[in-house]
């Protein structure tokens, strides 16, 4: 091995010993919904960052090519741990059966193996070089069929867990929504750094704006960290409300000071015969019309008891506002 000086190097250095720092502090609350594989998605990019700096530093192509493998092994598994991050975050847990998550590995694992087997198809690198630029030895190549399946496969889980995170940010409770914004600002952070990374590795390596990648990793890091410290990230997951509330038989709905539905729960959506995606932004006087009295008591702004007759049936009905 032979080695160079790299400008990057330091910088790299540290947005690793970040990541690490932000996989420990998870790890130590393995037991909240979601630590578990935010603290693999966390040592996955400190892997990265690793990676990309023995890139930089290396100066033969024995070198830089182990850096670039260590940085796909990152790039293969921190997609599906973010991934799984955002299930359990948003307590949609019933989604990892044991089917979904071995397809959720199957991609990974290829990856890995046709990477470290390249040699032998060419499927993942058709070919390899040295270039020599502004005092930097760069290994650059050319991409084969199987790297952009691989970068195509990261774009989809990151933006899933987008969707999630985005989806668990608007439905949270206001107590909750500066947690829940904290953990989608890191991942907006982290994934348009990750996935513009996967993009053409080889690009980066050659392009001085590598350099805003661990100050990127760093602002990840600052957002995740309002949410430990700040709002109590791992200890207090909005989540668990959101199952309390799910698996209730009893039917709640959830109103906005403008009174119009934000949620109700599967029990209110069976006994209303109203769905989630019809029923939330519906002004509770128009959704709930042939319920009148209970939609003028959904309209009170004092708490509220009161017996109804629904459907031949006779309710309990409460009415709460929120603080």
């Amino acid at each position: 091995m032979r080695w160079q000086d790299s400008p990057y190097t330091l910088n790299l250095l540290l947005s690793a010993a970040i990541a690490a720092l932000f996989a420990w502090l998870a790890w130590r609350r393995r037991s909240a919904p979601g630590a578990l594989p935010f603290a693999l998605a966390m040592l996955s990019v400190a892997v990265w960052m690793a990676g990309y700096t023995i890139c930089w530093a290396g100066a033969d192509a024995f070198t830089q090519l182990v850096g670039i493998k260590t940085v796909y092994l990152a790039i293969a598994v921190e997609p599906a741990a973010f991934l799984v991050f955002a299930i359990q975050y948003t307590g949609k847990n019933h989604w990892l059966t044991r089917r979904h998550v071995t397809l959720l590995t199957v991609i990974p694992l290829l990856t890995l193996l046709l990477i470290w087997t390249n040699n032998w198809h060419g499927l993942f690198w058709k070919s390899m070089w040295l270039e020599t630029g502004e005092g930097l030895t760069i290994l650059r190549w050319e991409r084969g069929i199987w790297s952009r399946v691989n970068a195509v496969y990261s774009y989809a889980l990151g933006i899933f867990a987008f969707i999630l995170l985005l989806q668990a940010f608007i439905r949270a409770p206001r107590l909750y929504r500066a947690q829940a914004g904290a953990v989608l600002l890191g991942g907006i952070v982290f994934w348009v750094v990750a996935l513009t990374n996967s993009v053409n590795t080889s690009r980066l390596l050659q392009d001085r704006l590598l350099n805003l990648s661990p100050f990127s990793t760093a602002l990840f890091g600052l957002s995740i960290l309002f949410g430990l410290v700040g709002f109590r990230l791992f200890d207090i997951v909005p989540i668990a409300r959101t199952r309390i509330v799910e698996g209730l038989d009893d039917g709640v709905i959830v109103l906005d000071a403008q009174k119009r539905i934000i949620d109700l729960n599967p029990a209110a959506q069976r006994l209303f015969g109203q769905s989630v995606v019809t029923a939330i932004g519906q002004p509770a006087a128009q959704a709930l019309g042939e319920w009148r009295a209970l939609a003028e008591l959904c309209c009170e702004s004092e708490p509220e008891r009161m017996e109804m007759r629904l459907e031949n049936q006779d309710y309990d009905v409460r009415a709460s506002p929120t603080p």
